[in-house]
């Protein structure tokens, strides 16, 4: 199983941040769709034991980090058709990142201490 690369434990720790209740929710491979759409479809995500505990009905605004080791925040949904995507900023943060079609990254959960839940998103090599 992958593991979270030391630069974004130690770019977490540097904020203060000591997370808990790791989840490795799996391996994605970006389609077209996922890098030209304002969404990213979470199929990985279909239960809630992904979700550290954290209850949600429609929609929760979380954190995320990828290889830039940048905070960004998201909104998560969860919508009857396609179950739990990532939106309101993903199509900036595929910008920003840089990914591309056909890129296979590895994206975790966790919870800060009871409080925010977040997602980071990392590639093989360890960005």
């Amino acid at each position: 199983m992958a593991q979270v690369p030391q630069a974004m434990l130690n770019a977490l720790n540097g904020c203060g941040m000591r997370p808990q209740q790791w989840r490795y929710i799996g391996e994605l491979t970006f389609s077209a769709d996922n890098i030209s759409k304002d969404f990213l479809p979470l199929a990985l995500l279909s239960t809630t034991e992904y979700l550290c505990g954290v209850d949600i009905t429609e929609k929760l605004e979380v954190l995320f980090m990828g290889p830039s080791l940048v905070q960004e925040r998201l909104t998560l949904r969860q919508l009857e058709t396609h179950g739990f995507s990532l939106t309101y900023g993903w199509k900036q943060i595929v910008k920003k990142e840089g990914f591309v079609e056909g890129e296979k990254v590895h994206l975790w959960a966790f919870r800060e201490e009871d409080e925010d839940l977040w997602f980071i998103m990392h590639n093989d090599d360890g960005f």
